[in-house]
């Protein structure tokens, strides 16, 4: 704990303490007066009547008493640790000097002191109040000398007052904590009745209603800031307000005067230090008897009022200006937030603009500042700036020509040299069927061959010529099958017709397999030279044409960008996966074509088959454009389908 500081007064305390009867009554009504005290101790209207009560109580107990007072902590966070003179006794009068030390004495030790009277001052005592442990206060008296008290009794009674004082300021701080467990009780009753209505306007005079009823109040009205003046909103007890328009200029006057000063405003009773004017103006146009008026709050910021009328005769306690205060600083954030709920959209639309306006104009809010020229630069260069635009469509290779190589005749597969995926030179035998049966028919054949010959060589010694001519016919006919086997034995090999890759087929797993003449075996593409086919989709295919150039990236070769050219822009529209696109023939550009660019195509790294993403520069347009075309059609379109 900080060290403690005790603040005296040079003036009377008069204004602090309520005032002692005994200053006027002769001591034969003391005991009359004590009851009074007592009495006043008894029924706890306040904690400073009850400590003056108990101050003059303590002091004529000890009957040698000329002066005594009560040093007592500050309740404001911002001077704890401060001590103030809270009580004296006889009133009115001024604190001693010898008193001023002793207490101060008593703050630094936190123990009793007794100090002996001297020539020039009288003997005083003084007694540390403590509750749970800690410093509460001081209570030091100051002696007759002349009556020889017994400064042991005194010390012993204070220290039993001090358990007087410790009970009387338990007490005090349990009825303030029933006494606000008492408002939030109400004030949730309050809100669970206010947002128990869906309509904000009966909800507000149903508040206002239950308000009226539970303070017994002749009216209760609510107000809102509408620009620099408040606007009443509600009154209780009444639906149609156009005709008191002179009460509710009275009222919204008054609650203008409460927010203008920024505190509770009461009349005919008020702080010394607060204008009342249009308060008391409304108790005297209006008959009303007493009027508080209280300002709501909201993040900070005044938003309304609400102002509480009773009838004559029936003034605002203490306790129930309070509640008012309680229940509006409760109410006031739900209040305004339901108000702005019920806003009609432009409304709420204005209110951010024109927030946002001032925090852009004003001090402060450097990010929204930064934000906001940020998106002004974004919009003008969308508006302003224009880019290639580049129609995007996903792609794969093809071959430029494709070669199938089928069965030439029935028969069976012997040997598989290559499947699919496989590169293949010029004249490679990929494959070739079983050539038994046609070794062994040429070599019957061959057979028949030479006995023609034989037999024309017979023929020719014996001058047969009549049967020359048909051996020649017989010879030249088995040279002819020799050659057709021949033929039919070279085909059996499956050779590749030009450099390529197979894409298709692989004989492996079914050597000695039947094959008909026709089957298709393998097919096979170049290994240099591709088309690329774009899925184009149909609401971009209107900006392509041929001889429009492109870049293709593969999956495979992301750091690579092959350029293209269109050649063929496809007529029929495909439909996959809900989705209808046109496809659109491309060609890759060669190394020559390009000049320095490097030759991909060269490096043997692209397959048939492998897929990436297209896009084809189709000329310069806005920004702005570019982003949202596709959604200015898609609304065109939806907007053209439900026009009539």
């Amino acid at each position: 704990m900080g060290r403690r500081r005790l603040l005296w007064k040079n003036q009377a305390m008069s204004e602090q303490v309520s005032e002692d009867p005994a200053t006027s009554i002769g001591k034969e009504r003391i005991v009359t007066l004590d009851s009074t005290l007592w009495e006043h101790i008894a029924a706890g209207d306040s904690l400073q009547t009850t400590l003056d009560a108990w101050l003059a109580i303590q002091c004529r107990l000890l009957g040698s008493v000329t002066q005594g007072v009560l040093v007592v902590s500050q309740a404001d966070p911002d001077t704890a640790g401060s001590f103030v003179p809270r009580s004296i006794w006889p009133v009115g009068t001024k604190v001693s000097t010898g008193l001023a030390g002793t207490a101060e004495l008593v703050l630094e030790k936190t123990l009793g002191i007794i100090r002996a009277g001297s020539k020039h001052e009288s003997s005083t005592i003084g007694y540390p109040l403590k509750i749970s442990g800690a410093m509460q206060g001081v209570i030091v008296v100051e002696l007759d000398d002349h009556l020889a008290p017994d400064l042991k009794q005194v010390m012993r009674q204070l220290q039993l007052g001090a358990g007087w004082f410790e009970a009387l300021t338990r007490r005090e701080h349990a009825n303030q904590h029933a006494n606000d467990r008492q408002q939030e009780k109400f004030s949730l009753l309050l809100m669970q009745q206010f947002l128990a209505e869906s309509d904000f306007k009966t909800a507000c005079i149903g508040l206002l209603n239950e308000l009226a009823a539970s303070l017994r109040c002749e009216r209760v009205s609510l107000g809102f800031v509408h620009g620099r003046t408040i606007k009443v909103h509600s009154l209780s007890h009444t639906v149609q307000m156009d005709s008191k328009l002179n009460l509710l200029n009275a009222v919204a006057a008054a609650m203008d005067e409460a927010l203008d000063q920024d505190a509770v405003i009461r009349a005919p009773e008020n702080d010394v230090d607060l204008i009342n004017r249009a308060q008391r103006q409304l108790i005297t146009e209006h008959q009303t008897g007493a009027v508080v008026s209280v300002p709501c709050y909201w993040r900070e910021r005044a938003v309304g009022a609400i102002s509480f009328e009773k009838s004559l005769g029936y003034p605002f306690s203490d306790v129930e200006v309070a509640l008012c205060e309680h229940v509006a600083s409760h109410l006031g954030p739900l209040l305004e937030e339901r108000r702005r709920e019920q806003r009609w959209i432009g409304a709420k639309v204005a209110e951010h603009l024109t927030n946002t306006g001032e925090n852009l104009i004003g001090k402060g809010h450097l990010a929204l500042k930064v934000v906001s020229g940020l998106s002004v630069l974004t919009v003008l260069l969308l508006v302003f700036a224009t880019a290639d635009y580049r129609v995007t469509a996903t792609s794969y290779l093809k071959g430029e020509q494709q070669r199938v190589i089928a069965a030439p005749f029935d028969g069976y597969i012997a040997a598989a040299n290559y499947r699919a995926g496989d590169l293949i030179e010029q004249g490679e035998v990929i494959a070739h069927l079983d050539d038994r049966e046609l070794l062994l028919e040429r070599l019957r054949w061959l057979t028949t061959e030479r006995q023609h010959l034989l037999e024309y060589d017979q023929a020719l010694g014996e001058q047969r010529r009549s049967e020359l001519g048909v051996i020649r016919a017989r010879i030249s006919q088995a040279k002819s099958q020799i050659e057709l086997i021949d033929a039919q034995l070279e085909r059996s090999r499956l050779r590749a017709p030009f450099d390529g890759i197979l894409v298709s087929g692989d004989l492996s797993q079914t050597i000695g397999a039947v094959v008909r003449k026709g089957d298709k075996l393998f097919e096979l593409v170049p290994a240099d030279l591709y088309r690329v086919v774009l899925k184009v989709d149909e609401t971009e295919i209107r900006h392509l044409k041929q001889e429009q150039i492109g870049e293709l990236v593969l999956t495979a070769l992301p750091g690579a960008n092959l350029p293209l050219l269109v050649t063929k822009i496809g007529s029929v529209s495909v439909s996959q996966e809900g989705i209808n696109y046109f496809e659109v023939e491309a060609r890759l550009l060669t190394a020559d074509e390009l000049g320095d660019e490097p030759d991909v195509l060269a490096q043997g790294l692209l397959r048939p088959g492998m897929e990436g993403v297209a896009k084809i520069k189709v000329g310069e347009r806005k920004l702005f454009w570019i982003w949202t075309h596709r959604f200015a059609d898609w609304v065109g379109l939806q907007f053209w389908s439900i026009w009539p």
